[in-house]
């Protein structure tokens, strides 16, 4: 049930093209008082009927006295999930974050990339990330073997091919992802750009790591867990909500930053939790390792003895 309410609300925010499929989602909206009455319509569209308005009263009273009716309360009166780990990103205000990205004018700016191999079967993204005066910058490639387009398309619904057809996703042959693609965008990105470091996860990339550093690449490998994560997930969460992420409308990227869902420590520290996001997340994942790299060197104080100019008076 609840892959199907995903797959709904994806296609109410145009996130996914299913136009054979109709859906609607009667619940309460984010920050909504679930003992408010004037919201439960939200839910209860014929409410007044049915439920009775008399029937409801009585079950919010029962909830806000028990933490167990509170419970079902949200579940079988205003068709909350309350067990469902929710997404971590607002996906409308990611939607409202397409800013023009013009690769031009970034050229003359450092930035940082994040690379996420995933296994030779599923999605590769390379995404490169720039902080400019406050604002936000990404730009993304993505990467998926010919044979599972298909496939996947018509499993999960996602418009794989049509991305592939429009250049969004770029398609290695076979049933495998060839890796040489990826460098080959890797080693043109530092061709064209001040790349000044690309992060990436150890897990099934050392050969491909080493190559590119042989090549020239600055790579940084990043752990996979909230210490490393929760800085740029709070960036980027900043970025948000204040409009100041320019992310072009790339539908790939919009789609994966739907399926995320964040996993907190005891020091309520986030990471991206790929076991419960929905779909995939790779791109996000690539970016916030990127993003990490800029926040590090943004942050970093600049002492003295960096610079060649420094001299000591006598």
């Amino acid at each position: 049930c609840y892959e199907q309410r995903t797959l709904v609300d994806k296609i109410l925010h145009g996130l996914v093209e299913a136009d054979h499929y109709f859906g609607i989602i009667f619940t309460l909206d984010e920050g909504d008082d679930e003992l408010d009455p004037r919201v439960w319509i939200k839910a209860n569209p014929m409410l007044g009927i049915t439920p009775t308005l008399d029937s409801m009263e009585t079950f919010a009273i029962e909830a806000a006295a028990s933490p167990d009716s509170m419970g079902e309360f949200k579940t079988k009166r205003l068709n909350i999930w309350t067990t469902a780990k929710g997404g971590w990103i607002n996906i409308e205000s990611w939607k409202q974050c397409k800013g023009t990205v013009d690769l031009e004018w970034l050229s003359q700016y450092p930035c940082y990339g994040g690379l996420d191999l995933a296994s030779v079967s599923d999605i590769t993204a390379f995404v490169l990330s720039w902080l400019i005066d406050g604002r936000l910058y990404v730009l993304g490639k993505y990467y998926l073997p010919e044979e599972t387009v298909t496939p996947r398309t018509k499993k999960a619904n996602v418009p794989y091919q049509r991305w592939a057809d429009s250049g969004l996703l770029t398609v290695t042959p076979g049933a495998v992802t060839d890796y040489e693609f990826v460098k080959k965008d890797v080693i043109e990105s530092l061709d064209r750009f001040d790349v000044r470091e690309i992060g990436y996860d150890s897990w099934n990339a050392t050969q491909t790591c080493n190559d590119l550093i042989e090549l020239g690449a600055e790579m940084v490998e990043m752990r996979q867990g909230a210490k490393t994560f929760n800085p740029p997930m709070q960036e980027l969460e900043r970025h948000i909500k204040s409009g100041t992420l320019h992310h072009g409308g790339d539908p790939v990227l919009a789609w994966m930053a739907s399926n995320v869902v964040a996993r907190r420590d005891a020091n309520n520290n986030m990471a991206p939790d790929k076991k419960y996001s929905q779909e995939k997340i790779d791109g996000i994942v690539a970016l916030l390792m990127g993003l990490g790299r800029a926040v590090v060197h943004e942050d970093r104080p600049t002492s003295p003895w960096e610079n060649p100019d420094f001299r000591i008076s006598a």
